[in-house]
C-alpha cells in the first residue's frame, strides 16, 4: 500500500478495481500491514505482512549490519563495532518502548469496539521523546502516567486492557510485533549518535582518521535499504501463487 494509506483505504481500492474489466495478462496484488490486529478479510490477492508492518523487515541485526557495511565509508572494524552496539541496544529499546506499544495496542482495541480511530502518534513528535546513549535508551514521556489530552477520558476504561497488552508484549518478539516506525526512529537516532562520534573522533572512532556515516532519515530508510532487507518467505510464496494463477488464466 502507498505510504500513509490506511488498510481500509487499500481494501476499498481493491473492491473498486475488482469491479472493473480484468486484463488476462495482468494480476492485481494488494499489500497491507498486519498492525496489532490482523485485518478481518480473506482474499488470495491480498498480502498481509507476517509482522506488524513492512518497516519490521528492516530492523534485524543482519539488515542493520549489511546497511552499515555497504552504505557507509568506514573501516570493517568500525562497522563490526557499530553492529555489535546496535545488537546490544535493540533489546534495551524494546524494553523502553514497550509501554508505548501497549498503549497504542490498547487504543486500537478500543477503536475496534467503537469503530472510531482517535489516537495517532506522530513520528516527528515521538522522536523528540527518544533519548539514546551508548549504553541506555530512555523514552521521556509515559502515555499511561501522562496521557494525551484526547485520551484522558478513556484512561479508566483503558487501564486493565493496557496491563494485559503490556504483559502480552513482553512474551512476544517485539522486533516483529512492535510498531515498525518506532524502530526506524531508533535506527535514525542511533545513526546520528554514531555520526557524532565520528565527527568528534570518540568511542568507536577514537582511532579512526577518516570515514563517513550515511545517516538515513526515518522517512527514507525503507527506500534507502531496500536492497538490503530480505524478502520474507511468506511474500515469496504469495508471489509464486499469484504467478501460477496468472499462468493458468492465459
Amino acid at each position: 500500500k502507498p505510504m500513509g494509506w490506511e488498510v481500509e483505504e487499500v481494501l476499498d481500492l481493491r473492491q473498486r478495481l475488482e469491479s472493473q474489466k480484468r486484463d488476462s495478462n495482468r494480476v492485481r496484488l494488494y499489500f497491507v500491514d498486519h498492525d496489532f490486529f490482523k485485518p478481518e478479510i480473506e482474499c488470495h490477492a491480498l498480502f498481509i505482512t507476517p509482522c506488524y508492518s513492512i518497516e519490521n523487515f528492516y530492523i534485524s541485526p543482519d539488515v542493520f549490519s549489511g546497511a552499515i557495511q555497504s552504505k557507509s565509508e568506514i573501516s570493517p572494524q568500525a562497522a563490526s563495532e557499530i553492529s555489535k552496539l546496535y545488537k546490544a541496544l535493540l533489546p534495551i529499546f524494546c524494553d523502553a518502548i514497550r509501554e508505548w506499544n501497549a498503549w497504542l495496542k490498547t487504543q486500537r482495541t478500543l477503536e475496534k469496539e467503537n469503530g472510531k480511530k482517535r489516537f495517532i502518534v506522530k513520528s516527528s513528535c515521538f522522536i523528540k521523546l527518544l533519548s539514546i546513549s551508548h549504553s541506555n535508551i530512555i523514552v521521556t514521556w509515559s502515555p499511561m502516567l501522562h496521557p494525551p489530552s484526547d485520551a484522558i477520558d478513556i484512561c479508566q476504561e483503558a487501564s486493565p486492557i493496557f496491563v494485559h497488552h503490556l504483559d502480552d508484549l513482553s512474551r512476544v518478539d517485539e522486533c516483529k510485533w512492535g510498531r515498525g516506525k518506532f524502530f526506524l526512529l531508533f535506527i535514525n537516532k542511533l545513526l546520528q549518535l554514531i555520526n557524532q562520534d565520528l565527527k568528534n573522533k570518540t568511542g568507536i572512532f577514537k582511532d579512526e582518521t577518516d570515514g563517513k556515516i550515511n545517516v538515513v532519515g526515518y522517512k527514507n530508510l525503507i527506500k534507502a535499504w531496500a536492497d538490503i532487507a530480505e524478502t520474507p518467505k511468506e511474500l515469496e510464496d504469495f508471489l509464486l501463487r499469484a504467478k501460477e494463477r496468472l499462468d493458468k488464466a492465459q
